[in-house]
């Protein structure tokens, strides 16, 4: 095998009898390299993500957004990301806040584990996706506030989840123990990152 300028790894460049054969089983495994880390299975002991790749993990390692690029999927679905194998989970609201949700905004919206508005019914965030990704309409009301002024968000969806957000809001209702850098998000809506929490 010989190494070329530009090249990053070495390529098999002819087959003789005192080169490498390129038979049914491929080339040498060192020509070709591993695959994409997004192509790989995941390390059941270690990788948080059991698709896509790690695009942000948490200053205590015990969070991580995983992206699941070219995959966008809906709160019902997108929790198997999260390496359940491994111990990671979508991350419910609670370990979210304890995390680092309490105190670090997060530009990147990505899809939590939390329901504030089930069947109609607001609540503050409960752990778990809600009942339902359909729209579903129910009475409008304020779902969510800033922290910094109390400005209100209204919705009418009858089931309403949480994204990451880069500001912090209070949702489902206007308490302390409600805010977070976190936003409410429609079900059926669609992310390709998702929060995911051991």
């Amino acid at each position: 095998m010989d190494q070329r300028p530009g090249d990053s790894f070495p390529v098999v460049d002819v087959v003789g009898p005192d080169r490498p054969s390129l038979d049914a089983a491929g080339p040498p495994p060192d020509a070709i390299g591993p695959p994409p880390r997004d192509q790989q299975a995941p390390d059941a002991a270690a990788d948080p993500c059991a698709y896509g790749v790690v695009e942000l993990t948490y200053p205590n390692g015990k969070m991580v957004i995983c992206l699941n690029a070219g995959n966008a999927m809906d709160l019902c679905h997108i929790g198997v990301v999260c390496n359940s194998a491994g111990g990671w989970q979508l991350c419910p609201p609670a370990d979210y806040l304890a995390n680092g949700g309490a105190s670090t905004p997060q530009p990147l919206p990505a899809t939590l584990g939390g329901c504030i508005r089930d069947n109609g019914t607001l609540t503050a965030p409960t752990p778990g996706i809600c009942s339902s990704c359909g729209y579903g309409a129910a009475a409008t009301a304020e779902i969510a506030w800033t922290c910094s002024s109390s400005a209100a968000s209204s919705g009418n969806g009858a089931y309403v989840g949480l994204m990451t957000y880069a500001t912090c809001n209070r949702v489902g209702v206007n308490t302390p123990s409600t805010a977070g850098y976190w936003a409410p998000l429609g079900p059926s809506a669609t992310h390709t990152r998702v929060v995911c929490c051991r």
